[in-house]
């Protein structure tokens, strides 16, 4: 296993909190990823994408979602 990956297998073992859950955001994150989104006019995504995409910048993490549309625009955050 690569050392990104075994580092992520890492990560992933001692986490604490299920890979399931729901994070919610408040008024201003909400303003914050309406911004992301106005940001990037030719995007195709979802508010949900946005999201996800904000979390990893936030907590600095890797993320993984199931329903995505198009990450690749989100190389220029």
């Amino acid at each position: 296993m690569g050392g990104e990956l075994k580092v992520t297998a890492q990560f992933l073992n001692n986490i604490e909190v299920p890979l399931s859950t729901l994070i919610a955001i408040d008024r201003a994150e909400f303003d914050e990823l309406t911004a992301i989104i106005y940001s990037l006019p030719k995007w195709q995504g979802s508010l949900e994408d946005a999201t996800v995409a904000a979390m990893a910048l936030r907590y600095r993490c890797p993320v993984w979602t199931l329903n995505f549309t198009d990450f690749g625009i989100f190389k220029t955050l």
